[in-house]
């Protein structure tokens, strides 16, 4: 594209973005003016509409540095990122275990929301149901989730009190603690009711990975925990 197409003004801006962002202490005004030769009031002009969309911020100093705006892009590009390399390694996890429902579950607000999930049914593709929910201190799922996530599951609960969903299965609070600290400690949780098995392992992220079939295997347990490190290395490098 030739020059004369381009916006000088967002070029201009663009490049006082990146020079603050190769100095992690801050720019003051005039440091910029010297760096860039421009005049002083195109900067303080650039600056100033950039700061009102929070792309740069100015501290007590002077100082301006690089904002929260372009932090959350950063952040919802890796989020894409990480978010791409789960649908790819959840299908891997899948063709382990063909028999398995395998879902990737997140706990965030007062839900615990299925996020992805590869079924028998559709070997070959990740679901991103709309409307899956999982109820607290009922599922593996949303117990390995309250048990990883503290804070978030503190919110959790205090929506959900454990007077009302949870002592019916648990009978007490202080059992249902006493559960998710070994969760926490095993990082994972494991239930076989009636013939079916169902197990959540913990991820980064308040994540977290869930296995359900009609049957029990020996030694499905361990295969569970080396799909769920393999799926935490690909993805997290972890």
């Amino acid at each position: 594209m030739p020059r004369s197409e381009l916006v000088q003004s967002l070029l201009r801006g663009l490049d006082i973005l990146k020079l603050i962002s190769s100095k992690p202490e801050g720019m003051r005004l005039n440091e910029i003016v010297e760096a860039t030769g421009l005049n002083k009031s195109t900067i303080h002009n650039l600056l100033r509409t950039m700061a009102a969309r929070e792309f740069v911020v100015k501290d007590a100093l002077n100082r301006f540095t690089i904002g929260p705006a372009v932090v959350e892009m950063g952040d919802s590009v890796r989020k894409n990122d990480i978010q791409h390399k789960l649908k790819t390694e959840l299908l891997k996890v899948a063709a382990s275990f063909p028999d398995h429902v395998v879902t990737v579950s997140t706990l965030k607000g007062n839900r615990i929301k299925c996020i992805m999930r590869v079924s028998p049914d559709f070997p070959d593709m990740v679901q991103t149901p709309a409307e899956q929910f999982f109820m607290p201190y009922i599922s593996v799922t949303a117990i390995a989730l309250q048990a990883a996530n503290h804070d978030l599951g503190a919110v959790l609960e205090r929506n959900y009190p454990f007077e009302e969903f949870g002592i019916g299965k648990w009978g007490s609070e202080k059992k249902f603690r006493a559960l998710k600290e070994q969760v926490l400690k095993d990082g994972y949780c494991c239930q076989i009711l009636q013939g079916k098995t169902a197990a959540a392992f913990i991820l980064p992220g308040a994540m977290a990975l869930g296995f359900s079939t009609a049957g029990t295997t020996p030694g499905m347990l361990a295969k569970y925990q080396r799909a769920a490190d393999e799926l935490r290395r690909a993805v997290w490098k972890k």
